[in-house]
């Protein structure tokens, strides 16, 4: 995969768009493809730029707190 620019940023929007946009998508098939387009991102991210645990777990408490904020069980996760 080339370096990860707009493109690429653009590319992976418009792919969950229209997956979330489509009425036909199941559940189940939304995971899967989510799945598939998840892999793709962590293929680049492990291949271009590799990150300590340091960096994965603040990924990871991010991602937490943006899925509680989503489900409004908790604050904006970019409130500091």
């Amino acid at each position: 995969m080339a370096l990860f620019d707009d493109h690429w940023l653009h590319y992976y929007v418009a792919r969950i768009d229209a997956c979330l946009n489509d009425p036909g998508v199941s559940d189940t098939e939304f995971r899967r493809w989510i799945r598939e387009v998840h892999e793709d991102l962590r293929h680049y991210a492990n291949t271009t730029d590799p990150v300590d645990n340091t960096l994965q777990a603040e990924a990871a408490e991010w991602g937490q707190a943006t899925q509680q904020w989503i489900f409004h069980d908790g604050p904006e996760p970019d409130t500091p």
